[in-house]
């Protein structure tokens, strides 16, 4: 039925516009089809026209997609002089010569000026295959636009000055909010996308009858896609249904991408693979427009993986889910353009039993007591969504109306009794304001308290516990041991016992209201048991756990089972600081002999569990991987309990240093400036997650308050050091490639405020994951400041470092981490440090750090970046390439012709595995609409870095000259391309300014090609520039002109036009 995905898929269409005189331009349809009906555009000036900018197509390039063949007429074909009739029939009969336009078609003219459309609606009469006109005018212009003898349609811009009756053959639409006529026309302050979106619609509505067509089957196009991606699973075909530059939208989750290269990777990485295995559509209903389908559908699966694009982030339940959803599906031609999907998140959590029935509600109830911990029923339900949307009758309708408040209902925590390690509470503040006491929830213990301070409220600690009269003996004794505190780590779990003796002398005659607040009191002190359980567990290599259970026994049962536990911890906790003060060393690869015998021993000693209710667990470490040791194993792998971390606040760095970036730009600033890092970084090197780095971003310039919830649920993440790190150094990367001179200022401070930071990281004792993370940002960001050899001198710490965790062998990478994913997140580390050590190194001009075996074996199938792998490819190539380029520089010449055509052969076949079609690159060259990805654009380029070398030794000094004269041509197109592809990019894009760093050893490589050319053909005047072609001499100077614009135009690259 479909396409064969064993086989690439068609290439998509590329635009060939035909320049046919001064303002008039004929672009042919960029539909599969590839034929159809004209269609005149009359447009202001605009030197864009054949652009995409941001995933939005000029006019010319929208209606090609389409399917039609467009002819675009300027202001300036008629402003100079020209002759309207004459202009509008060489127009058509443009459009009748061309062979892509359908046979006996009719066409259609869409005005996006009243100006021009008044200039051209007295003359459409003479041209009677004009069947049908659009017009984008201003309300205030509206009485003034001429009439025509063909049924029109006007798109008014602004609010009617005056009423205006409906006129014969003419449809009017009002657009109220937009600024102008101009509100269709991208790439202008005017231009409203989602205006021109409705318009277009009705333009397509209006003029496909009049203009019979074109008319494309847009169900099975839809069936189409949907079917590479669920049944096929083929990202490539997948693509091919889509226009060149098309998005995709999960309202609930806001995961997708916009433009072809972020959507591939997203289909490639979170989506087409992310699906489990018995995924099924069941379709609802399906309405068909005249350029969209809207479906409702229910999706169907187990949720057995990791699903990111539905569910991010969440681990697999295992549960069967039903969930309706609702597609509209924009299809523009006949390849789609837009998706925009939806549906109810809430059913997807309560059938995965993430959802609680009832929670916290946080403001304040009219008739409720202030201070009254309310909860409300959580209006969602489970697969009855799905059953109501499949048979009407199934359920019924108007159940949640009976849904009401009620008073909040303290949660219990359920013992564990079946001795597996349960989830703790995160650890509370030693004291709580009165206002949170009242509030029942979490209080972090400053003056004032969070809570207090965001409803700019009195935040008072005048009484412990709270309004209640309490014994004086229990007050003092608590103020006491806080006191203590600082100097005993273990002194204040004893207030325990000490509050119970007190208590059963003073307190024996008290209500019940005070044995209430006891008992709350000791759950509270069971939360600090529970903290320091868990810093036991991670130094220790049997990590007890309290057993404490609360709900089948009684008050002295709780006493007397909280007093057990506080003593098995202080006999405990002298045995755990000895091990603190004085950790074994660690071990790095295979374990020596007395090694093992240590660890043999320990594990003997260990063997019998500590007095008290703790239990040992079984250590998932290999024998010979001390856990123990000063750089303990939570610290490295990627653990989703942060407060084991180990990301501990630098005292050479305060958090409001690290925080300077929120004065210097807004939050839609710092997010763009990410979004650039990505572009120039991340989307070649992961290194850091940009998602979470934005999320990260966002929660600095937010404040949230505490609530109720906190009691239940652990606390919103706070930034570490760690993090604000890497977020300022994502910011500074950003900035730099963005650079403009009014951000310079901004990166100077954030470099200087985060500076000490650094250096203390940098000479910290111990390593980590985030500090390999760190330093390699570090790097990064010293290789754009055009400081070579300090970028060089952080890749070798970072390998290092990483070394230092373990990561040196592929055994022990496989043993020390959990999932695929982390390995594939480490190997992807690993495979950017070995890539960026040789682009460092030779940019600084120093040796490696590394070789590619240095990590031991890297698993490049995991690794789901094409850029990646390619490059680790390449390194093995190059080392091949290394010695027969160095003895032929030597000797002058080449002494082996075969080796040269060996190594041009093999980089040629790198070249086409890595980029697929090099032939992308060439059409490009003369068409910016069908731009390929960065880094495929990168990839072609190092390919000819490395022939611009393999050529070079053929024009030296000592070359044979007729030898040299057969690769002279080959060697000034190689030349050419390189320069040709960088000019490109500088003028039509963005992407040489932002990525420089990375474009600019390319120049250079291809620059000293062209002065050993120049200096061959200056010694061999005679020889062989009478044999050199006009073409081959144009090509070589051009590339001269192109060269020399690209680096004086850069204050990086001006260095080569002094060469």
């Amino acid at each position: 039925m479909y396409a064969d995905i064993s086989k690439p898929p068609a290439p998509l269409p590329q635009a060939r516009p035909q320049q046919l005189r001064e303002g008039i331009t004929l672009l042919p349809p960029l539909s599969r089809r590839g034929h159809g009906p004209g269609l005149i555009i009359l447009q202001q000036d605009s030197s864009k026209h054949l652009d995409i900018i941001d995933g939005v197509p000029s006019a010319l390039v929208k209606w090609a997609e389409e399917g039609y063949v467009v002819v675009g007429i300027q202001a300036q074909a008629i402003s100079h002089g020209g002759d309207v009739p004459e202009v509008m029939r060489y127009a058509l009969e443009a459009m009748q010569s061309c062979d892509k336009l359908e046979s006996q078609s009719r066409s259609g003219i869409i005005a996006y000026d009243s100006t021009l459309w008044n200039a051209v609606a007295d003359v459409l009469g003479n041209f009677p295959s004009i069947v049908g006109g659009v017009v984008y005018a201003n309300s205030s212009d509206e009485e003034d636009l001429r009439k025509a003898i063909i049924p029109v349609q006007r798109h008014m811009a602004g609010q009617p000055t005056s009423v205006t009756g409906k006129a014969a053959g003419v449809t009017t639409y009002r657009y109220a909010r937009a600024k102008s006529f101009r509100f269709a026309t991208p790439f202008q302050d005017d231009f409203d996308y989602w205006a021109e979106s409705l318009s277009h619609t009705r333009n397509l509505t209006f003029l496909k009858p009049l203009m019979n067509g074109p008319y494309f089957d847009l169900e099975s196009i839809w069936d189409e896609h949907t079917y590479y991606e669920f049944a096929d699973r083929s990202v490539e075909h997948t693509m091919s249904t889509m226009v060149d530059q098309p998005y995709v939208n999960h309202v609930p989750t806001l995961t997708g991408g916009i433009g072809r290269a972020p959507l591939t990777q997203f289909y490639r990485n979170n989506f087409i693979f992310s699906n489990s295995d018995d995924t099924e559509l069941e379709l609802i209903s399906r309405t068909i427009g005249i350029d969209r389908i809207v479906d409702e559908f229910i999706y169907k699966f187990t949720h057995n993986k990791i699903v990111d694009w539905l569910v991010p982030g969440i681990p697999p339940t295992f549960k069967y889910v039903e969930v309706p959803f609702t597609a509209v599906v924009n299809i523009r031609g006949d390849r789609l353009y837009h998706e925009h999907i939806s549906w109810d998140q809430g059913t997807v959590l309560v059938q995965m039993d993430l959802m609680p029935e009832y929670l916290p509600f946080p403001h304040a109830v009219e008739g409720q007591p202030p201070g009254t911990a309310l909860e409300y029923r959580v209006p969602v339900t489970g697969a009855e969504t799905a059953a109501k949307m499949r048979d009407r009758n199934s359920v019924a309708s108007n159940s949640m109306f009976s849904y009401q408040i009620r008073e909040a209902r303290v949660a219990k925590r359920p013992g564990n009794s079946n001795g597996e390690p349960g989830k703790r509470r995160a650890p509370y503040a030693l004291r709580a304001c009165d206002a949170c006491r009242r509030r029942k929830g979490k209080c972090d213990g400053r003056q004032p308290c969070k809570y207090c301070a965001g409803r700019d409220q009195a935040c008072s600690y005048d009484s412990f516990l709270g309004t209640e009269e309490w014994p004086q003996a229990i007050v003092e004794t608590i103020q006491r041991q806080e006191k203590r505190n600082s100097s005993s780590p273990s002194s204040s779990w004893f207030v325990t016992s000490t509050i119970f003796s007190i208590a059963s002398a003073d307190c024996s005659g008290t209500s019940s209201n005070n044995q209430d607040a006891i008992m709350e009191i000791l759950s509270s002190l069971q939360g600090q048991l529970n903290s320091l359980a868990s810093r036991v567990q991670t130094s220790s290599q049997s990590p007890p756990e309290p057993t404490f259970e609360a709900t089948d026994c009684n008050n002295e049962d709780f006493l007397s089972t909280l007093m057990n536990d506080a003593t098995a911890i202080g006999d405990y906790v002298g045995a755990i600081e000895q091990n603190w003060q004085n950790p074994p060393r660690p071990i790095y690869g295979l374990p020596s002999p007395d090694n093992s015998l240590n660890a043999s021993s320990q594990s003997q000693s260990q063997a019998e569990p500590p007095r008290g209710s703790f239990s040992a667990a079984q250590s998932r470490h290999p024998p010979h991987l001390n856990v123990t040791s000063d750089i303990e194993f939570n610290e490295v792998v990627f653990t989703q309990d942060k407060a084991s971390a180990g990301q501990t606040q630098t005292p050479a760095c305060d958090a409001s240093a690290l925080l300077k970036f929120r004065g210097l730009m807004s939050l839609k600033d710092a997010r763009r400036l990410l979004g650039v890092y990505q572009e120039v970084i991340g989307d070649l090197h992961p290194i850091v997650d940009i998602d979470e780095v934005q999320t990260r971003a966002r929660n600095c310039y937010t404040d949230g308050d505490s609530t109720t919830w906190e009691f239940f649920t652990e606390p919103v993440e706070v930034a570490s050091e760690d993090d604000l790190l890497i977020l300022n150094l994502a910011l500074l990367i950003g900035l730099h490639a963005d650079a403009t001179p009014s951000k310079h200022e901004s990166e100077s401070i954030i470099r200087e405020s985060i500076q000490p930071a650094i250096s203390s990281k940098l000479a910290a004792p111990r390593s980590t994951m985030n500090g390999v993370i760190i330093v390699l940002l570090k790097g990064a960001y010293d290789f754009f400041n055009d400081t070579p050899q300090s970028a060089w001198r952080m890749c070798g710490t970072a390998g290092r470092m990483l070394m230092e965790l373990g990561f040196h062998n592929g055994v022990m990478s496989e043993d020390m981490l959990d999932s695929r994913a982390q390995r594939a997140e480490v190997w992807a580390l690993m495979s950017s440090i070995v890539i960026l050590d040789r682009q460092w190194s030779a940019a600084a001009g120093l040796p490696r750090n590394f070789q590619e075996s240095a990590f031991g074996p890297i698993n490049t199938s995991s690794i789901k970046l094409p850029y990646l792998e390619a490059m680790l490819t390449f390194i093995k190539l190059s080392d091949k390439f290394s010695d027969p380029i160095s003895q032929a520089t030597k000797s002058q010449r080449y002494d082996d012709e075969e080796a040269f055509e060996v190594m041009n052969f093999r980089i040629e076949q790198w070249r086409k595995r890595a980029v697929a079609d090099p032939s992308i690159i060439q059409l490009w060259h003369s068409n910016p609409l069908s731009q390929p990805p960065t880094w495929k654009i990168l990839l072609n380029l190092r390919a000819e870095s490395v022939r611009s070398l393999l050529f070079k030794p053929h024009f030296f000094s000592k070359a044979d000259v007729q030898t040299s004269k057969q690769y002279l041509r080959p060697a000034i197109e190689v030349l050419f391309d390189v320069c040709n592809v960088l000019y490109n990019l500088n003028t039509t894009t963005d992407i040489y300014r932002k990525q420089q760093p990375f474009y600019q050893p390319l120049l250079a490589s291809a620059s000293g090609l062209g002065f050993v050319l120049t200096s061959f053909l200056e010694h061999n005047r005679s020889a062989v520039l009478a044999t050199l072609s006009t073409e081959v001499a144009g090509a070589m100077g051009r590339s001269y002109e192109m060269a020399v614009a690209l680096a004086t135009g850069s204050r990086k690259s001006n260095r080569l036009g002094d060469a």
